[in-house]
């Protein structure tokens, strides 16, 4: 099990190289348990399915209010988005899968 960590600017390539990289372990490695966190592709998911409110270090974040910041451009919280990352690291590492994961510096 292992975990590889793509981060970089916004439009930098980082999805790009995360998609050729599972593409390729697949395909040399077909029984690894691999899945990919891409952050933006797990928050839409978080949108539509998951509960009306996070807490994360001590501190409650609503899912409505991140969403308005979403679609308004803006920067949606860091520990709403550590509580999705965080939730889907503890499951596959109950599930033995390893994983790439995708995100942009904060600031």
């Amino acid at each position: 099990m292992f975990a590889i960590a793509f981060s970089g600017a916004p439009a930098s390539g980082k999805d790009t190289q995360a998609e050729l990289l599972f593409r390729w372990l697949k395909k040399r490695l077909p029984k690894l348990k691999l899945i990919k966190i891409i952050s933006s592709q797990e928050l839409l998911k978080f949108f539509k399915k998951g509960p009306k409110k996070v807490k994360f270090l001590g501190k409650t974040y609503f899912k409505e209010k991140e969403i308005k910041k979403f679609y308004e451009g803006k920067l949606v919280s860091f520990g709403f988005i550590g509580k999705i990352i965080e939730d889907k690291i503890k499951k596959s590492a109950l599930k033995k899968q390893s994983l790439i994961i995708v995100g942009s510096p904060r600031s």
